[in-house]
């Protein structure tokens, strides 16, 4: 009996280790495709859609995160995001991502239309958004850089020419006020460029997290308070002072912020108050 009893355990053995390749083999595939679903931004954005049509708008929020955190920017995360952040009623988030999905998407409607209910619901502060900064921002910095480039180009070309060219002295005059003209080109143009990135360029401009931000006149603690800013209004960062930043707001009143208290629209995820 005891003989039977040890072969039928010596069979079942060999045949639990011919298999453990085989379930060796399954474990690794499993892994593989999980690492794989976890690491495919379209997986994760499925998902995070799933938990958002689930009402589990934190962990959507969260998925939505990661997916940004990895590099994978568009419009339709970051609307998404926002869109799970006014669910969650944090106003200030909530704006800075529909914000950020201006930026990818500019005029993308279902981010136009939250921020229009934001403003209205909150009150937020913002910088006027005129035709002339809206003119100045389509002119893109390339363009800005072959205009300056050309500009000289052509300052030399006439000045060699009013001075080098024989067939050219009795031109001398207009040649030299082409190249003035040209030269206050490339000034204006030098101007609009630096005008653009220090005004208006985006990462010029940060939004207000809490519900109440405080604005105040000095760096320090108890210094008197200048404003108090809803959640999701807008700053323009005058001056980075470690913790503290120095900021204009919309009006042209300037104050003291603490930096964990606003982020940036752009770039995304710098280290600052976001989580």
């Amino acid at each position: 009996m005891n003989t039977i009893f040890s072969i039928h355990s010596e069979r079942i053995l060999r045949a639990l280790v011919a298999l453990l390749p085989l379930v060796s083999l399954l474990l690794a595939v499993t892994s593989v495709s999980s690492a794989d679903d976890s690491s495919d931004p379209t997986a994760q954005y499925e998902k995070a859609n799933q938990l958002y049509a689930a009402g589990d708008y934190k962990a959507a929020a969260r998925q939505y995160e990661a997916i940004l955190r990895a590099g994978h920017f568009s419009a339709d995360v970051c609307y998404n995001l926002g869109a799970a952040k006014q669910r969650l009623s944090e106003d200030g988030e909530s704006t800075l991502w529909m914000k950020r999905a201006l930026i990818l998407q500019p005029g993308m409607p279902e981010a136009t239309q939250s921020l229009t209910f934001l403003r209205k619901q909150g009150g937020i502060l913002e910088f006027a958004d005129t035709p002339l900064r809206r003119s100045i921002l389509r002119l893109s910095p390339v363009a800005e850089r072959w205009l300056m480039t050309l500009g000289l180009w052509g300052v030399a070309i006439s000045l060699v020419s009013a001075f080098s060219v024989r067939r050219l002295r009795s031109y001398r005059r207009t040649l030299i006020t082409f190249t003035v003209l040209l030269l206050l080109l490339v000034g204006a143009v030098w101007r609009l460029a630096l005008y653009r990135a220090t005004q208006l360029d985006a990462q010029n401009f940060w939004i207000a997290i809490p519900d109440k931000t405080e604005v105040v006149s000095a760096p320090i603690p108890g210094a008197k308070a200048v404003i108090s800013l809803p959640a999701g209004s807008e700053v323009r960062l005058v001056q980075d002072a470690g913790a503290w930043g120095y900021v204009e707001i919309p009006g042209g009143t300037r104050g003291w912020v603490k930096k964990d208290t606003i982020a940036p629209t752009w770039p995304i995820f710098t280290g600052t108050s976001e989580s």
